[in-house]
């Protein structure tokens, strides 16, 4: 026999998924309209940083659903201890340093064409 609360679980972590990512992918568009006007690099690298912190999942001890990073970081130091937010500080710097890493050569390369067609 069907069990429909399963269905009903996954539909509900879908639905919350899904209101999540687009009123994160709302708050980086805003940022970039906002930051339209500052230096190439440091908008970028802000940028990147935010998306990182919104984007970036992190898996729930003790189920197979995935959180956001940032909300479970939040929640995480709230109610857990260091064990609980540890692998997902790793995880967020991880991608801070591939952010980062990314932004820094988009502006070498920036650069490097600047100087090209000059």
């Amino acid at each position: 026999m069907l069990d429909l609360q399963d269905y009903s679980n996954a539909w509900d972590h879908l639905f919350a998924w899904s209101i999540y990512l687009l009123s994160a992918a709302v708050i980086c568009f805003g940022l970039w309209r906002l930051t339209r006007r500052w230096v190439h690099e440091l908008r970028y690298l802000v940028l990147s940083l935010v998306a990182v912190l919104l984007f970036m999942p992190a898996p729930v001890p003790g189920h197979g659903a995935l959180a956001p990073g940032l909300m479970f970081l939040l929640l995480g130091a709230v109610t857990g201890g260091a064990e609980v937010i540890a692998p997902v500080l790793v995880r967020l710097s991880l991608g801070g340093v591939l952010a980062i890493l990314l932004v820094l050569l988009s502006s070498a390369l920036w650069r490097w064409r600047r100087r090209a067609r000059h």
